[in-house]
């Protein structure tokens, strides 16, 4: 019997292009290791350099940020007519910026409360009509007004640009690295944004707990807002909240209800 030896061409080559998708394989791991130090390096860095930014500029940034004169009215209504004062007071004791503290309500149906560069927090016709107890609408002041203090919105504005700059550099979208790098930078800032909200939840409950009697109803606003969620089929999982900048709904409330009770 003849040996006729086999050609191993063939497979070195198979042996060649597999050690060459290893490598390429941890080329990636390696970069996406290294943005996500970058990310959680430059969003401390961009985090510290927001706290100490002049107030002053804050109030020149607010000038770009107007609503139509027409959809503003008073807070103080037949329903709520402590509310300009209620937050007054929040302000003369737990606030320390420079800033143009003020309330004001805007003409929308819907049921939200948020804050504006430079002091404004403002209500809408929404949630005006729904939130009925002093306790809740102290509640969500207080939260408002905690975004202004921890400095958030600054955060928030300084942390876009940051990103933005970093998503330039690295060629997002160019390349599959590139794209799955876009992914983990958008997602901390989501986690980031979630963390804000629980901060601003702790410091209006703070403000709850040292001026109000009870605390039964500082959940009301959230309460609300879940039902809301369930009457319009709004499930919500711990998968959504990974891609939401706010956390659970049922999660604040149990946790603004069980820090109440550690409060007191």
């Amino acid at each position: 019997m003849k040996f006729v030896p086999k050609d191993m061409g063939e497979a070195a080559d198979v042996s060649a292009s597999s050690q060459g998708w290893t490598s390429h394989l941890k080329l990636i791991l390696a970069f996406l290791a290294a943005v996500v130090l970058v990310v959680a390096i430059l969003g401390r860095l961009m985090g510290a350099a927001a706290y100490y930014m002049p107030d002053s500029w804050e109030t020149k940034l607010a000038g770009l940020t107007k609503f139509s004169e027409s959809s503003l009215t008073e807070c103080d209504t037949e329903q709520h007519p402590y509310l300009t004062e209620l937050f007054k007071d929040m302000v003369k004791k737990v606030a320390t910026r420079k800033l143009d503290y003020r309330v004001e309500c805007l003409q929308w149906e819907m049921l939200n409360a948020f804050a504006l560069p430079g002091g404004k927090v403002i209500l809408t016709k929404g949630f005006l009509d729904s939130v009925k107890t002093k306790e809740g609408i102290a509640m969500v002041l207080g939260h408002e007004l905690g975004h202004h203090e921890r400095r958030h919105i600054m955060q928030g504005l300084v942390s876009g640009l940051s990103t933005g700059v970093l998503l330039e550099i690295l060629g997002a979208g160019d390349s599959v690295a590139g794209a799955i790098s876009q992914q983990i930078i958008g997602l901390s800032v989501l986690k980031h944004s979630r963390e804000n909200e629980y901060e601003a939840d702790d410091f209006g409950l703070q403000y709850i707990v040292g001026n109000f009697d009870k605390t039964e109803s500082v959940t009301e606003f959230f309460e609300l807002v879940l039902q809301e969620q369930k009457e319009k089929g709004e499930t919500a999982s711990r998968f959504s909240e990974f891609l939401s900048t706010h956390p659970l709904t049922e999660d604040r409330i149990q946790r603004i209800k069980s820090n109440a009770k550690l409060l007191r």
